[in-house]
C-alpha cells in the first residue's frame, strides 16, 4: 500500500505544478514559468540524492540529510498554504487565452 501512494505522489506532482501556474499565472507566458519552474524541480530531484549521499559520506548516517529534508519540507509548505486563492481570470496581468463570450 505505501509503495501505491508513494507512486501516486509522485506522479502527481507534475500535474498540481501544471495546474497551479496555469491557475496563478495565465496562459500567455505559460510554456515559459512551467519550464522555469519544471527546471527547478528537476535540479532538486537530481542533485537531492547526490547531496544525501554526500552527506552520509561526510557522517556517516543519513540523520543530518533527513533532518534537512523534512525542513525543507515543512518549509515548502508553509509556503503553499501563504499563496492564498489564484486570482480570478480577468485579473490576470496580460492574459489573452479567456474564453470568448458568446453573443
Amino acid at each position: 500500500m505505501a509503495v501505491l501512494l508513494i507512486g501516486f505522489a509522485a506522479g502527481v506532482e507534475y500535474d498540481i505544478l501544471a495546474f497551479m501556474v496555469s491557475r496563478y499565472y495565465g496562459m500567455r507566458s505559460y510554456g515559459a514559468i512551467y519550464g522555469m519552474m519544471y527546471g527547478f524541480f528537476a535540479f532538486g530531484a537530481g542533485f537531492g540524492p547526490f547531496i544525501f549521499g554526500r552527506m552520509f559520506v561526510q557522517s556517516g548516517h543519513y540523520d543530518t540529510a533527513l533532518l534537512y529534508g523534512a525542513v525543507a519540507l515543512l518549509t515548502g509548505a508553509a509556503l503553499l498554504l501563504t499563496m492564498g486563492r489564484y486570482p480570478t481570470q480577468e485579473s490576470l496581468p496580460g492574459d489573452d487565452a479567456r474564453p470568448a463570450t458568446g453573443g
